[in-house]
């Protein structure tokens, strides 16, 4: 089945399961071709067409000789139970409408954009309340990892709510047009914890950008990607289009923005623009398996990595978040403390003896 066939076929899919019939939703799920296929006990799986699928390891630790080695022996697999969350209603005095915010005991944050009847697609509101629960899990020490995702099985998100588009933006209730969507995505860059996009149905648009700007994506065997802005008058010249440039290369980003065309998961994966794809009855528990993994991992280590990652596209303001984090570990030790013991006293500092390492 060619790549044109595949878009055609998960359209259709989408088409057909909008329907109250059951007997269509089952014939839909009949009619598609799997994007991923139940773990293998060897690699490099392949469909009856011969094109490679891929899902999630069985094992997250490879060996030479394909046995269990101690690495994988001393840091195993993580859990695959379901996360306990506790809804998070209102950040101070605001209650939160567009968005569902939740948070787990085990330090992963949810944010969820909560507008299924508009494909998830975002109002300068939806905007605010983002930002809002990314800077409560931005400075709650006990969350580790955030994921990002929408409400349903059929979209991420479809980026801006064109209904409420003006002359210069998107139009809140008090009037003013704004794009407030290019603050959330520095935001997101900027925020020092890995954010994780769950991807079901269509990221498309402004919501394409926002699963590109996280860290890491992972995709459902549904999940729809591309750029729609050529098509109604919009795009993205920021992150939108250098971001897209250094995940898939400049032709193909070239591709996506001058055809404005859709593609799927597999697609998407091939040109490597999600981390995996998985089925979708099993989107989030792999994502809280990443999750996981990675809040096993040195919290300092992944916040300076992440910096480092994001500091060659960013600029000065890449290079200051790096430095700030360098400032934060120096804070921390001993020879930093020297210099503001020694204020505090009312002394010289004594530095002679740190050593000067090569």
């Amino acid at each position: 089945m060619s790549a044109a066939q595949r878009r055609l076929q998960v359209l259709s899919n989408h088409l057909l399961a909008s329907g109250e019939d059951a007997s269509a939703r089952a014939s839909a799920s009949r009619l598609a071709e799997p994007l991923w296929l139940e773990r293998q006990a060897t690699s490099g799986s392949a469909s009856s067409s011969g094109a490679r699928v891929t899902g999630a390891k069985q094992e997250p630790y490879s060996s030479a000789d394909g046995k269990p080695n101690s690495y994988s022996r001393v840091h195993g697999a993580v859990s695959r139970a379901p996360a306990m969350w506790r809804r998070v209603a209102s950040l101070g005095k605001e209650e939160l409408t567009d968005v569902i915010y939740e948070k787990s005991e085990e330090g992963i944050a949810k944010i969820t954009i909560n507008r299924p009847d508009k494909r998830n697609a975002f109002r300068p509101q939806t905007i605010q309340e983002l930002s809002w629960c990314f800077s409560d899990a931005r400075d709650d020490p006990r969350v580790g990892v955030i994921v990002l995702t929408g409400a349903g099985e059929l979209a991420f998100c479809s980026g801006g709510d064109q209904s409420v588009r003006g002359k210069g933006g998107y139009v809140g209730e008090d009037g003013i047009a704004r794009l407030n969507v290019l603050d959330l995505q520095v935001q997101i860059r900027r925020l020092p914890k890995p954010v994780v996009a769950m991807v079901a149905g269509y990221a498309v648009g402004g919501g394409h950008i926002l699963h590109m700007v996280c860290d890491l994506t992972i995709a459902a065997d549904n999940a729809i990607f591309g750029q729609t802005g050529p098509k109604v008058g919009s795009f993205d010249a920021g992150y939108g289009s250098t971001h897209m440039a250094r995940l898939v290369g400049q032709k193909k980003a070239r591709e996506m923005w001058f055809l404005a065309r859709l593609y799927d998961a597999r697609e998407a994966l091939d040109m490597g623009l999600v981390n995996t794809v998985v089925p979708l009855d099993q989107l989030e528990t792999e994502t809280l398996v990443w999750c996981r993994e990675m809040l096993r991992n040195s919290p300092t280590a992944l916040r300076v990595l992440k910096a480092a990652l994001n500091a060659a596209e960013d600029g000065q303001a890449g290079i200051q978040e790096l430095g700030g984090n360098a400032t934060m570990l120096f804070y921390h030790s001993e020879e930093g403390n020297e210099g503001r013991q020694a204020y505090m006293e009312k002394r010289a500092p004594d530095f002679s003896k740190f050593k000067r390492l090569p």
